[in-house]
């Protein structure tokens, strides 16, 4: 017998008509104006300390856990605003998942009308130093044109040259970012700044990560505001990467909840 409701999140009940199917497990609970989406379960499921201790060797069951999680916040996405739960959120039974609704709904509520037509994407910006190393050390000789110098004096003027640079780097990069995203804020309705992850050697090193908040008929202006800042940066050995849309992760944290 299940001893626990898993809430995914909670959508209005405008928006619950356009719903798909979530899912034969999925059950909807309505409370005023708000409905949420969630899926007995049993609290067993979600003891994961093997994984909490090492999460280099996520165990399968975990894994497919936050994929069935993705799955159903995508859905949801696809095709209304959804205040998102995060993953693992439990409740004890209807009850409390009521009173959680009954406590908050107004605010959730108000969320999810202002946040109509509107997706949550995310751009992380990604760097190859060396690249980025040679692109300034490049410019910098062909300023001060050490070619034209003897090589025991090329040589001087080059180390001179790459020290300079690898104090330059990071207000360079720092920079050559914020210009970026101020030009990408200017299509978006809100931003904010999320923790910067750990990426893989063949993205570079990960050195921002934002969330853009996109009305509907700003995407593709988005996307070529985009592509045309990494045109530019390509030489730079900087690039950023956009994914999206997602549940209203970072800004729904803005809300305040009592619970």
């Amino acid at each position: 017998m299940t001893d626990a409701l898993y809430l995914y999140g909670l959508v209005t009940q405008t928006q619950q008509q356009h719903l798909g199917n979530l899912g034969p497990d999925i059950k909807l609970l309505k409370y005023a104006e708000l409905v949420a989406i969630y899926r007995q379960c049993h609290r067993s499921e979600f003891n994961h300390s093997e994984s909490a201790v090492n999460l280099d060797r996520l165990n399968p069951r975990l894994l497919a856990q936050i994929d069935e999680h993705d799955r159903v916040t995508r859905a949801v996405v696809s095709t209304s605003p959804l205040f998102p739960a995060g993953f693992a959120t439990l409740y004890s039974g209807t009850d409390a998942l009521l009173s959680f609704m009954r406590t908050n709904h107004q605010a959730i509520a108000d969320f999810l009308h202002a946040s109509e037509g509107h997706g949550e994407w995310a751009i992380k910006g990604y760097i190859k130093r060396e690249q980025a190393r040679d692109y300034l050390c490049a410019r910098e000789s062909e300023q001060q044109q050490i070619l034209e110098e003897s090589p025991g004096q090329r040589y001087v003027r080059e180390r001179q040259i790459a020290l300079k640079i690898e104090k330059q780097l990071t207000p360079w990069l720092q920079k050559r970012a914020q210009e970026a995203i101020e030009q990408l804020s200017q299509v978006a309705a809100d931003i904010t700044r999320r923790p910067v992850p750990a990426a893989a050697p063949s993205d570079g090193e990960c050195f921002g990560n934002w969330a853009f908040l996109l009305a509907d008929d700003c995407i593709d202006r988005f996307k070529q505001t985009l592509e045309d800042i990494n045109l530019r940066e390509e030489e730079c050995g900087i690039h950023f990467n956009c994914t999206g849309p997602w549940a209203l992760y970072s800004f729904s944290q803005n809300v305040v909840i009592k619970n």
